[in-house]
């Protein structure tokens, strides 16, 4: 098999796992005993299981991180707007 051949290979079985991941809605991952007891406590505090509470914190953060990075593209296109209409202020 040839480097271009196996690279293709590798190319469609990344495309194939990313679709299932996709279709399944589900993500694995491991957290060091210190910050599972963190979560877990966490999660009793507010009285709903540990993996409901993981899933609440992640779509938190991902939303947070959206409207942040809505918020910067803004302010970097009215900073880009105001620099074009200066310039043109200037030129007239």
């Amino acid at each position: 098999m040839n480097k271009d051949k196996l690279k293709e290979l590798v190319r469609e079985s990344r495309k194939d796992a990313t679709h299932n991941v996709v279709s399944r809605g589900s993500v694995h991952f491991r957290l060091d005993p210190e910050m599972m007891n963190m979560l877990m406590s966490e999660a009793n505090k507010v009285r709903v299981p540990f993996g409901v509470f993981a899933r609440m914190l992640m779509i938190e953060a991902l939303t947070s991180r959206i409207e942040l990075n809505a918020i910067k593209a803004t302010k970097s296109e009215n900073k880009s707007d105001k620099r074009t209409a200066k310039g043109a202020r200037r030129s007239a």
